[in-house]
């Protein structure tokens, strides 16, 4: 897996020109060292700052791709749907004896009171 990886990403860097960071770098103990492969064979300690911002720039370079494929899945999700029915909701009303909000119904679920619906009338 990291060698397909290794392949992927620098086939994107190619394609998009990013610079490689991975030789940035500084040393944390005595020793100048002109590279970051110097360094780690003789053993020396490093903050590897170029291999953070490869890192961070790759994520970048997924995540907009990724993101670029889930909208457009969404997008075509969105755009073949069919629109539903309307559905008809119930229309509310006050009680005219507890003075609280019900749907159209024959019985107020609040009081025992009995009422009339607007088609008895």
């Amino acid at each position: 897996m990291a060698s397909r990886h290794g392949i992927l990403m620098r086939s994107i860097v190619l394609l998009l020109r990013v610079v490689d960071f991975t030789e940035l770098f500084g040393p944390l103990g005595p020793g100048d060292y002109a590279t970051l492969a110097k360094a780690q064979a003789a053993g020396a300690p490093s903050l590897n700052h170029g291999l953070f911002i490869n890192a961070a720039v790759h994520f970048k370079i997924i995540a907009t791709a990724m993101f670029a494929v889930v909208r457009q899945i969404t997008w075509l999700k969105l755009r073949n749907k069919t629109p539903d029915a309307p559905t008809l909701l119930p229309e509310k009303k006050n009680c005219v004896y507890c003075i609280s909000v019900i749907p159209a119904a024959s019985r107020c679920s609040h009081c025992p009171s009995v009422l009339k619906l607007e088609s008895d009338a």
